[in-house]
């Protein structure tokens, strides 16, 4: 569930927007064990990019690491759709699974 919030940050440190008031989105996960981390965050970001194109952009490799590979990270840059992302990483996880599971112990 997405609830819209507003605070104004503090703390020690370095903290983005310290004393300023600022609009947050506040995730609360209502079923842990449907609830799909890296898809939400890859649907969320999608969104806010093409709601705020100037204004948004991810400069890091952490948002790499997370998609799990460097063509999800390159199809998120060029805009390709969420689900076409998704759509390609079940398709490599069907080829995975016979390989992995000529390895598994149980």
């Amino acid at each position: 569930m997405f609830d819209t919030v507003s605070y104004v940050p503090r703390g020690e440190g370095w903290v983005p927007f310290r004393d300023e008031r600022v609009s947050a989105i506040r995730l609360r996960i209502t079923d842990r064990d449907s609830f799909q981390p890296v898809w939400m965050t890859l649907v969320l970001l999608t969104e806010i990019q093409r709601l705020h194109p100037r204004q948004f952009r991810v400069t890091n490799e952490g948002m790499t690491q997370m998609l799990g590979s460097r063509w999800a990270r390159e199809a998120f840059d060029r805009g390709v759709s969420p689900d076409s992302i998704r759509d390609r990483w079940q398709a490599e996880l069907d080829d995975w699974r016979p390989v992995r599971d000529k390895y598994r112990l149980y």
